[in-house]
């Protein structure tokens, strides 16, 4: 595949994201909607607004459930070897997915699985936030980890970031679902910007500039954030749910997904 092309595997799910907000995008200069695509004029333009698109960008569409299938093997017959992919799941009133830079790399053996880095953010464009939303990933956590045909990556077929998962096992027999549209996700308070961080990321720079009769202040300061964080946690714990749900809930069947390819 010639190097001037970008893949997006988008997988279309409607769910609440967490995150920062970006700009309102505008379609100018671009080409019309993909032929085939479950995208609606507005979607595809906050998509295109976060992966940056310009006036060149021309866009297929290579894969959709609905349209080819929900098995992975029909996932991976027609996405191939394509890089760097876009994943966009639809979920009723949620929209959301994954950047990705890499392809799905299959594992030598078809019983085992392939673990690697790459490129990963997380978006939502309809569902939670009033604007299209970028979600960055710690770079610990920007992996991909694919299942060969057979085998399986820790109960599903493909897992991205760590905390999106196709084909996600929900009978805890540790084995991928049968339809690629079963999906889990889930991202924690880490990857989102708190009050609690802002309160401490604002102390710190206080301490470097401040003279030294306001340390003992500053150390209020952090200790009054430790107790917030611990707050919060407490709260998480006594929940027992994940801090954000982009899909609605943790586990959910998702009525679309789709790949698209994007070439610049």
């Amino acid at each position: 595949m010639a190097t001037s092309c970008i893949v997006l595997l988008m997988i279309t799910v409607v769910l609440t994201a967490a995150g920062r907000v970006v700009g309102q995008v505008h379609l100018r200069g671009l080409q019309g909607l993909p032929d085939g695509t479950s995208l609606s004029a507005s979607e595809y333009e906050g998509l295109l607004g976060l992966l940056g698109a310009n006036g060149t960008t021309r866009v297929t569409s290579l894969y959709r459930t609905s349209v080819h299938g929900t098995t992975y093997d029909d996932l991976l017959d027609r996405v191939g070897d394509a890089k760097p992919l876009v994943l966009v799941v639809r979920n009723g009133q949620y929209l959301f997915g994954a950047f990705i830079n890499c392809g799905i790399l299959l594992p030598d053996s078809p019983t085992g699985s392939s673990m690697y880095p790459c490129d990963v953010w997380y978006y939502s464009l309809a569902g939670h936030f009033e604007k299209p939303t970028k979600i960055e990933i710690p770079r610990e956590g920007q992996i991909v980890h694919v299942a060969g045909k057979e085998g399986s990556a820790l109960g599903a077929n493909v897992r991205i970031g760590g905390y999106l998962h196709l084909a996600a096992d929900s009978r805890g027999s540790r084995r991928p679902a049968d339809d690629i549209r079963s999906c889990r996700q889930y991202t924690f308070s880490s990857s989102v910007r708190t009050s609690c961080m802002d309160t401490r990321q604002q102390t710190v720079a206080d301490r470097d500039t401040q003279q030294m009769e306001n340390l003992f202040r500053i150390h209020d300061q952090n200790m009054e954030t430790i107790r917030c964080i611990g707050r919060q946690r407490e709260e998480q714990q006594r929940r027992a749910i994940p801090d954000n749900l982009l899909g609605g809930s943790s586990e959910f069947m998702a009525d679309e997904i789709e790949v698209l390819h994007l070439v610049q």
